[in-house]
C-alpha cells in the first residue's frame, strides 16, 4: 500500500512501499490494516460465492434433508426404474432379453422372489434406483443401479450402494455379488471403494448378460 491523493492504492507485494509523507496518514493506515477490514471483506466475498453456488439448481439437489431412499411400492416407481435403467443400458450397450424381463415387471422379477428395489428421491423427484435380486439362501445380486443424468457426479451412487447393503442385511444376505463391464470404469471404481472385490466369473452365479466382463463379490459380516 502507499499514499495516493487521500486514498490507498494497491501495489505489487514485491514493490517497495514508499514512505508516507504524513505520520498521521501512516497511523491511519496501520489502524485500518489492523481493524479487520481485510478479513471482513474476504468473508463477505466468500459468503456471496457460496450463496451463489447454493442457488444453482444442481447444488440445491444435494441438500441432504431432501434425499430419501425407500422400497419400490407403486407402478410409477416401477416405470421410473425401467426408464432410468434403459437410458444407461441403451447408451453403452444393447438391451438384452434379461433386461426386458427384469425391467418389464420388476415386482414379479425381483420383489416377489424375495428381493427388493430401492428408489432414491430428491423431494418428490425420483433420481436413482438399485435392485437386490435374491439368488439363493443368503446370496443376493446387486443389480440395475442407475442415477438420472442430471444428478450424476454428486455422490448419489454411493448413497444407493450403502442403502442397498443395509437393506440386504435386513433381507438376510451374507453375500452380495454383481456383474459390470470394463466400459463402465467409474461404476467399477465405486464398487471397489464400497468394498466389493474382483472374483472370477465361475465364483458367482452365472450371469445372463453378454456385456458382463467384470465380476465382484462382497461378504457381509453379521451386523
Amino acid at each position: 500500500m502507499c499514499c495516493d491523493s487521500g486514498g490507498w492504492a494497491i501495489r505489487s507485494r514485491t514493490a517497495a512501499r514508499p514512505k508516507c509523507s504524513s505520520s498521521a496518514t501512516a497511523t491511519k493506515y496501520r489502524r485500518w490494516r489492523n481493524s479487520g477490514s481485510i478479513r471482513r471483506g474476504y468473508e463477505s466475498l466468500r459468503t456471496r460465492y457460496w450463496t451463489f453456488e447454493w442457488r444453482r439448481p444442481e447444488n440445491r439437489l444435494m441438500k441432504p434433508s431432501t434425499l430419501t431412499v425407500a422400497s419400490m411400492t407403486t407402478a410409477d416407481e416401477a416405470a421410473a426404474f425401467r426408464t432410468l435403467n434403459e437410458e444407461w443400458i441403451s447408451r453403452f450397450f444393447t438391451i438384452e432379453e434379461s433386461d426386458r424381463k427384469t425391467l418389464g415387471d420388476p415386482f414379479a422379477a425381483i420383489v416377489e422372489p424375495g428381493g427388493d428395489v430401492l428408489v432414491l428421491r430428491d423431494g418428490g423427484q425420483i433420481v436413482g434406483c438399485v435392485a437386490l435380486m435374491h439368488s439363493s439362501a443368503g446370496v443376493f445380486e446387486l443389480s440395475k443401479m442407475a442415477v438420472t443424468p442430471a444428478a450424476r457426479g454428486r455422490g448419489l451412487g454411493r448413497q444407493l450402494i450403502e442403502a442397498a447393503i443395509a437393506r440386504a442385511r435386513q433381507l438376510g444376505a451374507t453375500t452380495l455379488f454383481l456383474v459390470s463391464s470394463t466400459k463402465l470404469p467409474n461404476a467399477v471404481h465405486l464398487y471397489e471403494t464400497a468394498g466389493f472385490q474382483h472374483v472370477g466369473a465361475d465364483e458367482i452365479p452365472l450371469s445372463p448378460y453378454a456385456r458382463a466382463d467384470v465380476f465382484m463379490r462382497m461378504t457381509l459380516p453379521p451386523a
